[in-house]
């Protein structure tokens, strides 16, 4: 392995080894794979980020990209919004690329820190809504293939169902361009749908935020999309939180190549039994 620090935190080191089933080899093969990618091909995805940044303030509380909704389907999977056609694009705009990228990076770094989180996975929920080229090109393409590739082989984390509502010619075209680069499960795993009917197939209406379900409902609901960002924002921001951000983004993301020990059979591939404190 060639990472040169790495946090070993319990809850960081877990997410690893659930995700590969407990191999204690193909967890660290992950591991290693996973700062490799983000420190020389990722870096500003999850290194330096301060969630105090005006840039980061403005995207999670205004932009609303990235959105962990508080409450969790009936198989108790953490619900993440994208709305990916939501978002200013214009020249006065308060962040830039890196900083669009250390957001996705917060709102991963919050949910994979969640024991059941990391248990039973994901559902994202994509909307796709009034997305323009200026949207999609906003991430680069280059970027766009890096980041697939690592959320397809080496991110920890269980993506159980991908759900694009809304989609049109702009993510059809991209998709077409991009898709290729994530794994075969997770596309099978991709849903559309044309409808929000269709959507609540997928997702319980509870789960979901007021402004996506009908007027007449009345039923329990995750609240509006102001106050679910804004308490977000407040989590992220709490003095503890926001220092282990930091702290995890500056200090434990560095690999030196230079330092990776010869390969020997002696490694052993799994175990039975793990203790942790």
């Amino acid at each position: 392995m060639k990472v040169n620090k790495v946090t070993l935190k319990t809850t960081f080191l877990l997410q690893f080894l659930r995700r590969c089933k407990f191999s204690q080899l193909e967890a660290r093969k992950m591991l290693d794979n996973f700062h490799t990618k983000t420190c020389d091909h990722l870096p500003f995805w999850m290194c330096n980020i301060d969630v105090h940044k005006p840039a980061l303030r403005d995207l999670i509380i205004n932009q609303k990209i990235y959105i962990p909704l508080p409450y969790r389907d009936d198989e108790g999977r953490r619900i993440l919004l994208f709305q990916l056609g939501h978002f200013d694009v214009g020249k006065d705009i308060l962040y830039n690329f890196h900083d669009y990228v250390a957001y996705n990076g917060v709102t991963m770094m919050m949910a994979n820190r969640e024991e059941e989180t990391q248990v039973n996975g994901y559902v994202l929920l994509i909307d796709l809504t009034d997305q323009t080229m200026k949207h999609m090109t906003f991430m680069p393409m280059e970027f766009r293939r890096k980041l697939y590739g690592l959320f397809s082989k080496q991110l920890p984390a269980r993506m159980k169902s991908i759900i694009a509502y809304n989609a049109g010619p702009v993510w059809e075209a991209m998709w077409n361009l991009t898709g290729h680069f994530l794994s075969a499960k997770i596309r099978e795993r991709l849903s559309y749908c044309k409808t929000m009917e269709d959507v609540y197939k997928l997702v319980p209406m509870r789960c979901l935020p007021r402004e996506y379900l009908p007027d007449d409902y009345k039923g329990p609901c995750a609240g509006n999309l102001a106050d679910i960002t804004r308490h977000f924002y407040s989590e992220v921001s709490k003095p503890a939180v926001r220092d282990r951000i930091l702290e995890l983004s500056t200090k434990y993301f560095k690999v030196d190549d230079s330092k990776r020990p010869a390969v020997t059979d002696a490694e052993v591939a799994s175990f039975r039994k793990l203790h942790v404190d």
